[in-house]
């Protein structure tokens, strides 16, 4: 897996292969979509604790 996801407010999402750098934004073919609803930002954080916690 090699996406970024930001959850902002656990109401919205900001995901895909965009990397926020000078490359990414002008050269590197990358996506981003935002997203916003809280039902699917609660499940992306559901998603993230649930790694962060296997990660212990």
């Amino acid at each position: 897996m090699h996406h970024k996801v930001l959850i902002i407010d656990n109401k919205t999402v900001v995901t895909g292969s965009f990397n926020p750098s000078k490359n990414g934004d002008e050269k590197n073919d990358e996506n981003l979509i935002i997203i916003h609803d809280s039902d699917v930002a609660e499940k992306y954080a559901e998603e993230f604790l649930g790694v962060w916690d296997a990660a212990d």
